[in-house]
């Protein structure tokens, strides 16, 4: 069954909450003015931007007490000769003289991470401009600049979510939902990397159980293709094309997950086609730990308005034994069925 109701409050749960929202868009703003307004990077300043889930509308609620990483990217007109190690490091020490946040800087190899204990952290990435929407960024490790195109990644999956009214990026968040509870963190695909694969493979549907399975199913079909004849996997950046997101995958990982994404697909499709309520409900449980098993009461309310079985008295209080049913609105997401 597709459950309309039951998805709503999934979604609901597994999603960010409005506060952490209100306390992610605060430290944006607080940062955005910050390094504006810095002696040294001012003069610098070209753009500061969010990049990632986040961006895309496709994070979900950090599950086992993990913090949330918010990812940023912030863009300076640096000397092209300037080497990428000494460029990171440059920006390390300068957030460092920033008073309120010395001590919760971290230094990691392509960003500075601003540590909000508890809560989440922030992820600075240090970018210079290039051709087009790429930018370069640099890696300590290899002391380069790489290219890469987070603006074009998230215009990518905006687009899907504009002509798919959100759903690809609630098919999206199921699907790591599931991920984050049911694969291992050394075989799980990147975030940018599996939101690609699910974007490539995205089948629109009239509800999010019908949308999920069909994308799961294209997923499964066609994950052969990303494999090469040498074994190494390629899954192309959509964005920019010289970048494969499967560089740190290999086959082992691959078949890993390739058999535990057959096995979601199967449990998936029969949830779906399941015809008794209860029995649908509890398959999709044992898929999605968050999935509910009784609505909340507001989605209960919803529900019954939407099967007609609602009235409003003369008094215009809601009952179920006298006075007009509420007309059912697609606001209510319809009937469960």
């Amino acid at each position: 069954m597709v459950l309309n109701d039951h998805f709503k409050d999934f979604l609901g749960k597994i999603s960010l909450n409005p506060a952490r929202v209100d306390r992610i868009e605060s430290a944006i703003t607080t940062w955005t003015k910050l390094l504006q307004e810095d002696e040294e990077i001012s003069p610098l300043f070209n753009s500061f931007y969010t990049q990632g889930s986040y961006a895309s509308k496709t994070a979900t609620k950090p599950q086992n007490n993990k913090e949330f990483d918010v990812d940023t990217v912030l863009v300076l007109n640096l000397d092209s000769e300037k080497d990428a190690k000494e460029s990171l490091n440059w920006l390390t020490e300068r957030i460092k003289t920033f008073k309120a946040y010395a001590d919760k800087v971290i230094p990691k190899d392509r960003c500075v991470r601003i540590n909000y204990a508890g809560d989440f952290h922030m992820d600075i990435v240090l970018a210079k401009p290039t051709t087009g929407q790429s930018i370069m960024i640099p890696s300590k490790k290899l002391d380069e600049w790489i290219e890469t195109n987070p603006v074009g990644f998230k215009d990518w999956c905006n687009t899907k979510n504009l002509w798919s009214a959100d759903l690809f990026s609630r098919v999206t968040k199921m699907i790591k939902y599931w991920r984050d509870t049911r694969v291992g963190k050394d075989t799980a695909p990147k975030s940018i990397m599996l939101t690609t694969l699910i974007g490539t493979h995205f089948v629109y549907r009239s509800s999010d159980a019908e949308s999920l399975v069909d994308t799961l199913d294209a997923m499964v079909t066609n994950l052969e293709s990303i494999v090469q004849e040498d074994d190494s996997i390629y899954v192309e950046n959509p964005s920019l094309v010289t970048e494969n997101l499967a560089r740190d995958w290999d086959k082992s990982k691959y078949d890993i997950f390739k058999t535990k994404l057959e096995k979601f697909s199967k449990a998936a499709k029969e949830a779906l086609d399941e015809s008794n309520e209860e029995e649908s409900i509890r398959k999709w449980n044992e898929i999605f730990d968050d999935f509910p098993t009784n609505l909340s009461e507001a989605a209960n309310v919803a529900s019954q308005i939407a099967k007609g079985t609602v009235l409003v008295s003369s008094a215009g209080a809601l009952n179920t034994t006298q006075g007009i049913a509420i007309a059912s609105h697609r606001f209510f997401g319809g009937e469960e069925s």
